[in-house]
């Protein structure tokens, strides 16, 4: 369930109750942040690390860089 590779970017949703965290290989997880509970898993995003992560006016709107 967790990341296997470095986490280099993590981001809170407006409500705080999700986390979005992004890592080294292009793979973002979408957590529960009361539960711990992973939600989403999206794969291949970029080739490249995931650098920067936001949330956007709504919950399951998550932009990210690389």
């Amino acid at each position: 369930m967790l990341h296997k590779d470095s986490v280099l970017a993590l981001a809170f949703s407006m409500d705080d109750e999700l986390l979005a965290s992004g890592d080294k290989i292009g793979l973002i997880k979408i957590w529960r942040v009361n539960s711990g509970k992973l939600l989403k898993k999206i794969e291949k995003v970029f080739e490249k690390s995931i650098t920067c992560l936001i949330f956007g006016n709504e919950p399951s709107h998550v932009i990210a860089g690389s």
